[in-house]
């Protein structure tokens, strides 16, 4: 109806300036414009902008800024880009990205050696695959396959060259077992776990086995230590060699496993050290005991931090010194 009364009002003006007899123009510019139409929503579908091919240039490519333009335009910003990250350190590698030996170590709970305790004499040479093998196992006892044990010995008295354990000196020494296993973390570089086995070096073959006399009386009731030295062939001692004791008459003297002797009765007795199957023997007398009484000499008194010596006189039944 607005655009009805609009054209119709138009009509009676051109009308009336025709009617006058003169040319006219109308303008109607100053008036406000009329309102555009209501239109229903289409039911038509929007129009989806046409798919472009792949390398096609987009019809907003002019309006993007040329990346290699912005670049070049800041080659001091790249460059200090670069160098930053050249300077930082490398990733770590993921608990996949581990080699297969080194994944395989997570479920080693021990290593041991066969046999375990290693023994062997100076101058001998075991193979660590023949004379001596290494085992990983797991929680289970079971055996681990495919683990990767680096063996090492850091002693004087062994050394692990060539792949054989060799003795140089009488000694005990170590024998470490060391594999490389995922960190707990999960990542970063593997950590070392280490086992180790007990090595024994003996020296040479014991060829003499030698008592010291005790360089005392032996009276009922006491006891003194006895100390036995073996020797090798060569005469050189044989200071870690085992030395077992017995005694031939344990009514008149006994002794323990660490050399004390005990008087008990007076008569002979012989006492045998034994180092390798190789006997070495003392014969001991074992006398009455005339002590009746002791008497300790020393100071009485003394205050915080002295030193006291004291001295001890056994004395038989005439009152002299035993």
């Amino acid at each position: 109806m607005i655009r009805a009364a609009v054209a119709a009002s138009a009509a009676f003006v051109l009308a009336a300036g025709c009617g006058a007899g003169g040319a006219s123009r109308a303008t109607i510019g100053s008036s406000p414009p009329p309102p555009p139409p209501e239109t229903e929503p289409s039911s038509q579908p929007e129009e989806q902008p046409e798919e472009q091919p792949e390398g096609a240039p987009r019809p907003d490519a002019a309006t993007q800024p040329d990346a290699d333009a912005a670049a070049a335009a800041q080659p001091d910003a790249t460059a200090d880009a670069q160098a930053e990250a050249a300077s930082l350190p490398a990733p770590a590698p993921a608990a996949r990205e581990y080699p297969a030996a080194v994944r395989i170590g997570a479920r080693v709970a021990d290593v041991r050696t066969e046999p375990e305790t290693i023994r062997m004499q100076v101058g001998d040479s075991l193979s660590m695959d023949e004379d001596v093998e290494l085992t990983a196992y797991d929680l289970m006892d079971a055996p681990v396959r495919g683990v990767r044990i680096l063996a090492s010995v850091e002693s004087r008295h062994a050394v692990l060259a060539d792949g054989h354990l060799k003795g140089v000196s009488e000694g005990e020494a170590e024998l470490r077992m060391a594999i490389r296993v995922p960190p707990a973390s999960g990542t970063g570089p593997p950590e070392i776990r280490t086992f180790t086995a007990p090595v024994v070096v003996a020296g040479p073959p014991v060829a003499a086995v030698e008592i010291e006399s005790p360089g005392v009386r032996l009276l009922v009731g006491t006891v003194v230590r006895l100390q036995a030295r073996a020797y090798a062939e060569d005469g050189s001692p044989r200071a870690s060699a085992e030395v077992a004791w017995s005694s031939n008459r344990r009514r008149l003297a006994t002794v323990d496993e660490r050399g004390f002797l005990r008087a008990v009765r007076a008569g002979t007795a012989t006492i045998t050290a034994t180092a390798e199957g190789v006997e070495g023997a003392l014969d001991v007398t074992v006398e009455e005991n005339p002590v009746v009484s002791v008497d300790v000499e020393g100071r009485s008194r003394a205050r915080t931090g002295d030193v006291v010596h004291f001295a001890a006189v056994a004395r038989d039944a005439d009152g002299r010194p035993v």
